[in-house]
């Protein structure tokens, strides 16, 4: 079992213990009173023997001990807004390049090279089905905020439109298109994140929401991580409760209902299913894996209880007693990976009065841990001491895209 044991903090800290990895064999194993089912390794059902726990070489090929903490929040911070232009719903994620960023507008099917906010950006890219063009990726991408389809490995980018992942140089020169991942994997379900790995990316997947069982039942819903390259390779699954069925005999995804989570570092992901407080820690050649479990930052939730949610959609006209309650009510909304090895972890919560929130870290090869307030959850890091997040909304609702720079406490 890997030694990751964490200790207990005070008031307002979170703690974090090992299990052991006996817990899931490859056969599917289910955590009593959680609803949650592991299938560890997909790729591997037909072993005997389940995948070795991570080892501390694992976890030293995989994380940044922790020791530097560049990114820690001080007692002083820098915010820089962005034009007004660059809304989140047509955002199609952030990666740091020097001292800006490059954007994804999923709406205009254009990438975008920030790199003084004070000046024009660089841009390439059009809608389309050539080299270098992206495909609209509908109404159903459109309304689906927070997902990061642009990642950054050296000097290749990597682009997803919502169906293929192209590659380019920083400057626009297309290189090369990736086997269809809807095709490679023979489902399709709208992709949150996508990770750029040497010789292709990473992404997740899961089945259309509206599928059905031999017998009509809805099934489990499953979370997979597929690595596309010349050939698609699942790497892992992880299967959740199936979504709750309406009266009017259709599934129903609630904004109360959990989605997992992932990120990568080095040659290892992290997935959490949004529900639970655990982390799922892998290699993507699965030579191991390993289960961390958490205790989430004591925060005051924003998510609206489920008669407040049926009294509101009752004033918009919406026949909300049909509406059912999640199977895995949401707890984390949002994980990432900073390049010094700790996970940050943004539990549902309603913000301070001065817009910051907060986070839970983590760094994943000690166990530290630390709990801190932001002013923005990081989409990006750039610089030591930089981040990239989007503002809290303003009085009419807007956001803007900020540069963070976090100066050490004093």
């Amino acid at each position: 079992m890997t030694n990751l044991k964490g200790s207990q903090m005070g008031s307002g800290g979170w703690a974090q213990y090992p299990i052991p990895n006996t817990q899931y064999p490859i056969r599917s194993t289910r955590w009593t009173g959680l609803g949650v089912v592991l299938l560890a390794l997909a790729a591997c059902t037909e072993q005997k023997a389940p995948p070795p726990a991570l080892s501390s070489a694992d976890l030293a090929e995989c994380f940044a001990d922790g020791t530097e903490d560049p990114w820690r929040p001080g007692a002083d911070v820098e915010l820089t807004g962005t034009p007004a232009e660059w809304a989140p719903l047509s955002a199609g994620g952030l990666v740091a390049f020097g001292e800006g960023i490059i954007a994804y507008d999923r709406h205009a099917g254009s990438v975008h090279l920030i790199r003084s906010l004070t000046e024009p950006a660089d841009s390439f890219g059009r809608l389309g089905q050539g080299p270098g063009e992206f495909a609209s990726p509908g109404n159903r991408v459109l309304s689906t905020p927070g997902v990061e389809w642009i990642d950054l490995f050296q000097d290749t980018l990597a682009v997803l439109d919502g169906r293929e992942v192209q590659l380019f140089r920083t400057d626009g020169t297309f290189l090369s298109r990736l086997r269809s991942f809807d095709d490679a994997a023979g489902h399709m379900q709208v992709s949150r994140r996508v990770r750029r790995v040497p010789g292709g990316v990473v992404l997740d997947l899961e089945p259309w929401e509206g599928r059905r069982g031999p017998g009509g039942e809805v099934p489990p819903r499953q979370f997979d991580l597929w690595a596309i390259r010349n050939d698609a390779e699942r790497l892992w699954s992880l299967s959740l409760p199936a979504l709750p069925v309406s009266r009017d005999g259709g599934t129903y995804h609630g904004v109360n209902e959990a989605d997992p989570l992932w990120d990568l570092s080095g040659p290892c992901f992290i997935v959490s299913d949004g529900a639970t407080p655990r982390l799922f820690v892998g290699r993507i050649d699965r030579r191991g894996v390993d289960t961390i479990q958490i205790e989430l930052p004591p925060v005051r939730t924003s998510l609206p209880r489920d008669d407040e949610s049926r009294e509101m959609l009752q004033q918009l006209g919406v026949r909300a007693s049909t509406l059912p309650a999640p199977s895995a009510r949401r707890r984390v909304l949002d994980m990432v990976i900073d390049p010094a090895g700790w996970a940050w972890i943004l539990p549902v919560q309603e913000r301070l009065p001065d817009g910051r929130v907060t986070v839970g870290r983590m760094a994943l090869r000690s166990g530290h841990t630390l709990t801190d307030t932001v002013p923005v959850f990081p989409k990006t890091f750039g610089a030591p001491g930089v981040l990239w997040g989007w503002a809290a909304p303003d009085s009419l609702g807007d956001q803007r895209l900020v540069r963070v720079s976090l100066r050490p406490a004093r």
